[in-house]
């Protein structure tokens, strides 16, 4: 079969959670058999990585765009933004959403769709380089892939909100949902990433079919750290993988170091949090929300040395949506999660068997606690935990059910 990926971000390097589930599914329906095209935007970032993708699609096309985490436009693409700006404004469409509608995306896009069997386009607002025309067309060969449902994530942000800002999150709320179930109205099929997602949809998409897409991990790469044998009491560091320009990822760190970190503090003082990620310039503030107990590393390639020296990967999301791959990533390789329930929301397991909840402060700290003090714990957590990803959220598996629910 020859499939087709549609989508806003090149999948390398991987250092942000869509490019790690694109790269590996791409990879794994290419080990299955099929052929893979790809069509993306790309940025200076991604340029270099294009060899390496070649391995694995047939068929690469890009639209080439400035680096926007450099801040680097061309004076021809700030123009072509504004006006994009204004138009969604008129039309009640989230500003930021308008920004990827691309000629060129949509001229490459009615070019290739007739040529392969199958087309996922990943995130609802990428339809907007699809011709409804297209749509209609080619109806049976789309697969519009929600990586989250957008307007969750809006509306958790407008609970969490106070005066204006509450007003003008409502206001964003309202846009985004109008926005996305509009989009998502045009497809026979749709692809959630949880359960709870996928009973969302269906629930008020009575003419589309709503399939689920899970998000997965490598269990053949990442494994196990055998230097987690270390005394935990030995251990001061707390992580939190995730880049700050995802507003909820800002708000998590932000939580933690506000509400949670103090607590913990004032029963282990030398407890910090290591923020993993790009920061995209955000850093400063939550800096001075817990000065010298706060460290942001950026980006890193290789995480390894990061999970054998911590104590836990902490998840304090309140906003978010879909599923995390930092959270399956870390209970593959064998680190206790401390989370939310909004932080595992969607995945297939269960508090004090494969992570510990906590909600608050003091749920946290205590969390923090049973998991220096008592290795029986940790044992518990970091097999049960490792269990379920090789038996439901390896890639192998993810990407074989994908395909079966398809067809």
């Amino acid at each position: 079969m020859r499939i087709l990926i549609i989508t806003p971000v090149f999948p390398l390097p991987l250092d942000t959670g869509t490019r790690v589930r694109l790269y590996n599914l791409a990879r794994e329906f290419k080990a299955l058999g099929h052929c893979i095209g790809l069509l993306s935007f790309a940025d200076g970032s991604s340029l270099p990585h294009l060899k390496e993708m070649q391995k694995i699609c047939e068929h690469i096309e890009i639209i080439s765009i400035g680096d926007a985490r450099q801040g680097k436009r061309t004076f021809k693409e700030i123009v072509h933004r504004l006006f994009l700006v204004a138009g969604a404004i008129i039309k009640g469409m989230p500003p930021r959403f308008a920004q990827v509608k691309h000629p060129g995306m949509m001229s490459k896009a009615s070019r290739l769709v007739p040529e392969y069997d199958l087309v996922f386009i990943e995130f609802f607002f990428m339809a907007q380089n699809i011709h409804k025309t297209l749509i209609q067309r080619f109806a049976e060969k789309f697969v519009l892939v929600e990586h989250d449902i957008s307007f969750i994530p809006a509306r958790r942000q407008w609970k969490h909100a106070s005066g204006l800002l509450r007003m003008i999150a409502w206001v964003s709320y309202q846009g985004i949902k109008y926005s996305e179930m509009r989009v998502l109205r045009r497809f026979r099929t749709v692809a959630a990433m949880s359960i709870a997602d996928q009973n969302y949809l269906a629930g008020r998409l009575s003419q589309t079919r709503v399939l689920l897409f899970p998000n997965g991990v490598d269990t053949e790469t990442i494994q196990p750290q055998k230097e987690r044998r270390n005394p935990n009491t030995l251990r001061t560091d707390l992580l939190y993988i995730g880049g700050l320009a995802h507003f909820p990822n800002y708000d998590a760190v932000a939580f933690f170091l506000q509400s949670m970190l103090p607590e913990i503090q004032t029963h282990f003082s030398n407890v910090r949090l290591v923020v993993i990620g790009n920061t995209a310039g955000r850093s400063q503030k939550l800096e001075r929300m817990a000065s010298g107990s706060v460290v942001f590393t950026g980006f890193v390639p290789h995480i390894e040395d990061y999970y054998a020296n911590c104590l836990a990967v902490v998840v304090p999301l309140r906003i978010a949506g879909g599923t995390r791959l930092k959270v399956l990533e870390a209970m593959a390789a064998g680190v206790p999660v401390v989370s939310t329930a909004v932080g595992v929301e969607g995945l297939d397991v269960e508090a004090e068997l494969h992570y510990l909840k906590a909600e608050d402060a003091a749920e946290m700290a205590a969390a923090i606690g049973q998991i220096r003090n008592d290795t029986n714990v940790v044992d518990t957590l970091i097999a049960a935990a490792r269990e379920v990803c090789e038996q439901k959220y390896a890639w192998k598996i993810i990407a074989k059910n994908i395909l079966t629910e398809i067809q």
